[in-house]
């Protein structure tokens, strides 16, 4: 069942679409993410659900209720949608304590005060933040007012849970932290939330399923594996993944019903893909670089390279290495004996290379 439901939204601020024409919905008790590079909408789409921003046309429903229609001329207010919204400055009042904070949006639906008392006591205590209730926000670590942020969108007890690059502000440790906290909250609560973030980090290791938007549009929009594995654009294979993968121009070639591929460096690589129909001798393969490995000696699907850099980092390795005109990156395991300036032999996996149509950025698929 569709707990949210955007039908063509679209705004526009003053020459510029901020957002075009945009339609997914969000499964009940589903965690969507909303991922992309700065000004491509995210932000403005997800204020326009929560009723902070108006839309230039479209629909938006939440529980099979319209809360916007250009088209009916409905307009539900924010503070009608029972929505519970973290926002990346926490937005904590500086002269209320914590359990004020806590209690005010509870007191402004005129709760009685020992119900309030009640449902802050029980969103301190989920938030590990019992000893803290008397403290001012500026007495507290940046991941402590996180904490106090959503103990209070917990204490409202909304219907939909919107967060705004909520974690951003966070040092890495505490980003780490707070990730697996949203996550339990989400697991324990199965609340409906759409989180909105340009880490994608975040995206692979949070959500049930991740837009990905360039431009005010989605790009593409599906499971973070399927998003991760097989990207449909060349905008996702790219934005997508630490480091980048790696993309080689190369033309086609099909032999015995199989493509295979010849990079600019005259290396012949065979792949997954059946023969490719139609005018698509130019293409752009992609492989990620954990796929990449090197080897001891050539063989198919290899390649001599010389390395550029080796970055050691504890439980993994990033190397890069000149691949004739082009820098490729590799991912591998554990710390690794190898010096800049050495050749090697590297090997594509047949399975692991995606192939993209040039002109149009698409996928290929078999």
């Amino acid at each position: 069942m569709s707990f949210v439901e955007v039908k063509n939204l679209t705004k526009v601020f003053g020459s510029v679409t901020a957002v075009d024409d945009v339609s997914f919905s969000v499964d009940e008790k589903s965690f969507l993410m909303l991922l992309g590079p700065s000004g491509c909408g995210k932000t403005t789409i997800l204020r326009m659900i929560a009723g902070l921003e108006t839309p230039t046309a479209g629909e938006i429903r939440i529980r099979d209720k319209i809360m916007f229609s250009s088209g009916k001329g409905i307009s539900v207010p924010a503070r009608e949608r029972e929505l519970g919204l973290v926002f990346q400055s926490y937005a904590l009042w500086p002269h209320m304590t914590v359990f004020e904070n806590i209690a005010f949006g509870l007191r402004v639906k005129k709760m009685q005060e020992n119900a309030i008392r009640e449902k802050v006591r029980e969103s301190l205590a989920y938030m590990h933040l019992d000893e803290m209730a008397n403290r001012y926000p500026q007495e507290m670590s940046g991941g402590q007012q996180q904490r106090v942020a959503l103990a209070r969108m917990l204490a409202s007890e909304p219907a939909l849970f919107l967060m705004d690059e909520p974690l951003s502000n966070l040092d890495a440790k505490l980003r780490v932290e707070m990730r697996a906290e949203i996550k339990n909250i989400h697991a324990h609560l199965s609340a409906t939330t759409i989180y909105v973030t340009h880490d994608q980090v975040e995206g692979l290791t949070m959500a049930s399923s991740i837009a990905v938007l360039k431009n005010g549009k989605i790009e593409q929009l599906d499971h973070p594996k399927k998003v991760y594995h097989y990207p449909e654009t060349l905008f996702v294979a790219d934005f997508i993944g630490s480091p980048q993968i790696n993309i080689l121009n190369c033309t086609a070639e099909t032999s015995a019903g199989m493509t295979s591929i010849k990079t600019e460096s005259g290396d012949n690589f065979k792949t997954a893909y059946n023969a490719i129909s139609g005018d698509r001798k130019k293409l752009n393969a992609a492989i990620r670089p954990e796929k990449i490995s090197i080897v001891a000696s050539s063989g198919t699907n290899t390649a001599r390279v010389k390395i550029k850099t080796v970055l050691p980092a504890g439980s993994e390795t990033v190397i890069h290495v000149e691949y004739g005109k082009d820098l490729l990156r590799i991912l591998m395991q554990k710390e690794q004996d190898l010096n800049a300036g050495e050749e090697v032999f590297i090997h594509f996996p047949e399975k692991d290379i995606l192939l993209f149509d040039p002109e149009t950025k698409k996928l290929l698929h078999n």
